[in-house]
């Protein structure tokens, strides 16, 4: 019996990382189409970085369960406050949106996508938002790409000379 549920119990373990590997697939391709002609900005006004939280402006993301290398992209300022919230939830048009008041984004879980077949100068990344008044967060997919990356460029290099290639809100998770 024991082994009966433990078997039951990895199927459905590898379902569901195969169902999360196709979505995420699915929403990268449909952002990429529709970023193609847009020119994604990095932010370029005054950023503070504390422990868990970066000040862009007026406004700040608090980031969770994030490595620390990966938190560059928000350092940086590649990802920013202004940039998420001109992602359409519609996943279809991209408007780069200027907030004047402070707003606090919650982000977690930012991590690398692996894809087969990825160009060494392309990386793929998704994050989660929690909103106030929402109990589910939304799954944002974006891609960075750096033309002198190669397969052996760590990650900190790759993101030191990446820009934003594409953007965009994927789904509210369940």
């Amino acid at each position: 019996m024991r082994t009966y549920i433990l078997v039951t119990f990895l199927i459905s373990l590898t379902f569901q990382t195969f169902s999360q590997n196709e979505m995420n697939k699915s929403c990268l391709k449909r952002i990429k189409e529709f970023s193609a002609d847009i020119h994604f900005p990095k932010f370029t006004g005054l950023t503070t970085v504390s422990k868990d939280s970066i000040k862009f402006d007026n406004s700040i993301i608090i980031i969770h369960s994030t490595d620390s290398e990966i938190i560059k992209i928000f350092e940086l300022g590649l990802v920013f406050p202004d940039l998420v919230f001109g992602a359409s939830t519609m996943g279809d048009k991209y408007e780069f949106k200027r907030t004047f008041s402070a707003d606090t984004l919650s982000i977690s879980n930012v991590s690398e996508l692996h894809f087969p077949n990825q160009r060494p100068d392309t990386r793929s990344f998704s994050f989660l938002l929690w909103q106030k008044k929402m109990a589910n967060p939304s799954l944002y997919i974006f891609e960075l790409t750096n033309e002198t990356a190669n397969s052996k460029t760590t990650i900190k290099t790759f993101i030191e000379k990446a820009k934003v290639t594409a953007f965009g809100f994927c789904s509210i998770l369940m």
